[in-house]
Protein backbone atom coordinates (compact mmCIF):
# COMPACT_ATOMS: atom_id res chain seq x y z
CA UNK A 1 0.00 0.00 0.00
CA UNK A 2 0.99 3.90 -0.48
CA UNK A 3 1.78 6.21 1.66
CA UNK A 4 -1.21 8.39 2.40
CA UNK A 5 -1.61 11.93 1.97
CA UNK A 6 -1.50 14.02 5.33
CA UNK A 7 -4.11 17.01 4.97
CA UNK A 8 -3.47 20.02 7.77
CA UNK A 9 -6.98 20.87 9.03
CA UNK A 10 -7.83 24.09 9.78
CA UNK A 11 -8.68 25.87 13.37
CA UNK A 12 -12.44 26.98 13.82
CA UNK A 13 -12.86 30.58 14.00
CA UNK A 14 -11.96 33.41 12.69
CA UNK A 15 -8.10 34.24 12.18
CA UNK A 16 -6.12 36.89 14.40
CA UNK A 17 -5.65 40.04 13.22
CA UNK A 18 -3.14 41.68 15.28
CA UNK A 19 -0.93 41.26 18.19
CA UNK A 20 -2.31 43.58 21.03
CA UNK A 21 -5.59 42.65 23.13
CA UNK A 22 -8.61 44.02 22.58
CA UNK A 23 -10.42 46.11 25.23
CA UNK A 24 -13.99 46.92 24.94
CA UNK A 25 -15.53 49.97 26.81
CA UNK A 26 -18.91 51.54 26.82
CA UNK A 27 -18.80 55.32 25.52
CA UNK A 28 -22.09 57.32 25.62
CA UNK A 29 -23.41 58.70 22.49
CA UNK A 30 -22.67 62.16 23.84
CA UNK A 31 -18.68 61.41 24.17
CA UNK A 32 -18.88 59.47 21.16
CA UNK A 33 -19.98 62.30 18.86
CA UNK A 34 -17.03 64.43 20.40
CA UNK A 35 -14.68 61.62 19.99
CA UNK A 36 -16.06 61.07 16.06
CA UNK A 37 -15.82 65.12 15.70
CA UNK A 38 -12.10 65.25 16.70
CA UNK A 39 -11.50 62.07 15.03
CA UNK A 40 -12.43 63.49 11.91
CA UNK A 41 -11.12 67.44 12.47
CA UNK A 42 -7.79 64.86 13.09
CA UNK A 43 -7.84 62.73 9.93
CA UNK A 44 -8.28 59.59 12.21
CA UNK A 45 -10.15 56.60 12.66
CA UNK A 46 -12.85 55.94 15.49
CA UNK A 47 -9.82 53.47 17.13
CA UNK A 48 -6.93 55.48 16.85
CA UNK A 49 -8.93 58.58 17.82
CA UNK A 50 -9.72 56.92 21.23
CA UNK A 51 -6.46 55.49 21.91
CA UNK A 52 -4.66 59.18 20.51
CA UNK A 53 -7.34 60.76 22.80
CA UNK A 54 -6.28 58.17 25.88
CA UNK A 55 -2.55 58.74 25.38
CA UNK A 56 -3.10 62.50 25.42
CA UNK A 57 -5.49 62.30 28.61
CA UNK A 58 -2.46 60.29 30.15
CA UNK A 59 0.19 62.94 29.12
CA UNK A 60 -2.00 65.59 30.28
CA UNK A 61 -2.09 63.90 33.78
CA UNK A 62 1.74 63.57 34.27
CA UNK A 63 2.42 66.61 32.82
CA UNK A 64 -0.12 69.60 34.78
CA UNK A 65 1.94 72.24 32.42
CA UNK A 66 0.52 70.24 29.15
CA UNK A 67 -2.98 71.21 30.28
CA UNK A 68 -2.46 75.11 30.55
CA UNK A 69 -0.62 75.02 27.00
CA UNK A 70 -3.37 73.19 25.69
CA UNK A 71 -6.18 75.52 26.94
CA UNK A 72 -4.10 78.63 25.49
CA UNK A 73 -3.44 77.15 22.61
CA UNK A 74 -7.07 76.92 22.16
CA UNK A 75 -7.85 80.21 22.79
CA UNK A 76 -5.34 81.30 21.01
CA UNK A 77 -7.16 79.77 18.07
CA UNK A 78 -10.33 80.82 18.92
CA UNK A 79 -8.64 84.56 19.64
CA UNK A 80 -7.36 84.78 15.83
CA UNK A 81 -11.10 83.26 14.39
CA UNK A 82 -12.79 86.05 15.89
CA UNK A 83 -10.12 88.37 14.57
CA UNK A 84 -10.36 87.29 11.12
CA UNK A 85 -14.09 87.37 11.33
CA UNK A 86 -14.24 90.67 12.72
CA UNK A 87 -11.22 92.02 9.96
CA UNK A 88 -8.55 92.76 12.08
CA UNK A 89 -4.85 91.81 11.38
CA UNK A 90 -3.07 89.23 13.33
CA UNK A 91 0.29 87.82 13.70
CA UNK A 92 0.66 84.70 11.39
CA UNK A 93 2.22 81.73 13.53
Amino acid sequence: MGKSISVKRKKPGRPATGTEPLYGVRIGNTLMKEIMDWAKAEGASRSEAIRRLVELGLLAQKSPDLRYRTKANETAREARKLASELGLRTKSK
